[in-house]
């Protein structure tokens, strides 16, 4: 199609969600969404969530670590 302009903007989810509420953007990419009918959601890929730490950490031997249980430690 000639005469097409594409281009890529980044930013957070707050600043994607009113781009496209306010038709800057035709398609938005988020890494989370929660449900709003303003929006057709549709995933596309599932992505684990990896943690690194020093072996000495006190997750260091751990096979899985809930979420709750990184609160108050530094990233």
């Amino acid at each position: 199609y000639p005469g097409i302009t594409v281009s890529v903007s980044t930013g957070n989810s707050q600043d994607v969600l009113e781009r496209l509420l306010d038709y800057r953007a035709d398609v938005g990419v988020l890494a989370q969404f929660s449900r709003d009918r303003r929006f057709v959601a549709v995933p596309y890929s599932e992505h684990p969530i990896v943690i690194l730490v020093p072996a000495g950490h006190r997750f260091a031997k751990r096979r899985s670590i809930r979420t709750a249980e990184l609160a108050g430690e530094p990233l």
